[in-house]
């Protein structure tokens, strides 16, 4: 039973709150990051993939550093990899408090 879901590819995206921050952290049980220093993974133009143009994590860690959060990449202990992008929650400028929205549209 281990094998087939190994063999099935699974995403877990869980989104939570820490303080001031909104932690988005996601899984996979895929074959894991390539075996290249971790800073390696997000300069532009660098890929590991057939077809890839090495854009996309660049980006992405762009934007979240534009919107003063982080993005971070490491493979998980047994299989598949996990990307946590960590970002500050909005502060309301006028009631000098600290204000979450979060919308899910099914």
């Amino acid at each position: 039973m281990e094998e087939e879901a190994i063999s099935t590819g699974m995403i877990h995206v869980a989104v939570g709150v820490q303080g001031v921050h909104c932690i988005i952290t996601i899984t996979d049980n895929g074959r894991g990051l390539p075996e290249v220093p971790s800073e390696k993974l997000f300069e532009p133009y660098v890929t590991h993939r057939e077809r890839g143009t090495g854009l996309g994590l660049a980006i992405a860690q762009r934007i979240a550093g534009d919107h003063g959060g982080s993005l971070t990449l490491h493979d998980n202990e047994d299989v598949g990899a996990c990307a946590k992008l960590i970002l500050p929650l909005g502060q309301d400028e006028q009631n000098n408090t600290m204000t979450e929205t979060l919308r899910h549209d099914a």
